[in-house]
């Protein structure tokens, strides 16, 4: 041990330029910690904050909002972007001032040219099968006992209001209640289907036949 702290005390005197270099390193170290902290806190992305209340059936306008960055993080994924209001959208859930604005909470239709819908589907639940989320509406007409024809879209859009399975011990997992937001257009056709037990789908929008 006493060797050892006389060699690295001969080694401080006779080359002094091994502490400069030392002294080098560390600087541009920390230089370079420095700018990747800086370079971090520069990965920004862009989220909506309503400007004032928000009522559920409001068509989103670029003067109902203001642009704000927050860090680029999973948990903002949630929140619309100035980059998802191409077109034409309106609020399924009301907003309060200063907040971010929901995906979820984002609607391509009306709620003044809308009408509530219930169903119940023998699916489970699929992962995509969320409240907020918008569906085309699938039918089969019967053509024979137990047997369906060919399925067609009845209307291409509807949105997911809500989705409940019964709890319980006798409960059927595999069968949910949802509550769908249905175009007033589409609504008799709807009814018709659900009055005349038509086999009912829903596939994600811009989903393959199922």
């Amino acid at each position: 041990m006493v060797i050892a702290k006389a060699q690295r005390h001969r080694l401080s005197i006779r080359t002094p330029w091994v502490r400069g270099s030392i002294g080098v390193v560390l600087v541009l170290g920390s230089i370079a910690g420095v700018m990747v902290a800086v370079s971090g806190t520069r990965e920004l992305q862009s989220v909506l904050v309503a400007n004032s209340a928000l009522a559920p059936g409001t068509e989103l306008r670029d003067a109902d909002v203001t642009v704000v960055e927050v860090p680029l993080d999973a948990v903002f994924e949630a929140y619309v972007g100035p980059q998802d209001l191409e077109g034409t959208f309106f609020l399924s859930a009301p907003i309060p001032p200063g907040d971010m604005i929901p995906r979820s909470a984002l609607s391509p239709m009306s709620l003044t040219d809308s009408s509530v819908v219930s169903i119940q589907l023998s699916v489970g639940r699929p992962e995509w099968l969320q409240p907020g989320a918008t569906a085309a509406f699938w039918v089969q007409p019967p053509s024979g006992e137990n047997s369906f024809g060919e399925p067609f879209v009845l209307t291409p859009t509807v949105l997911v209001l809500a989705v409940s399975t019964d709890d319980g011990f006798a409960a059927d997992a595999t069968t949910s209640q949802i509550d769908l937001l249905v175009s007033r257009r589409a609504l008799p056709g709807v009814l018709h289907a659900i009055a005349n037990d038509f086999h009912i789908s829903l596939t994600p929008a811009d989903a393959p036949a199922p």
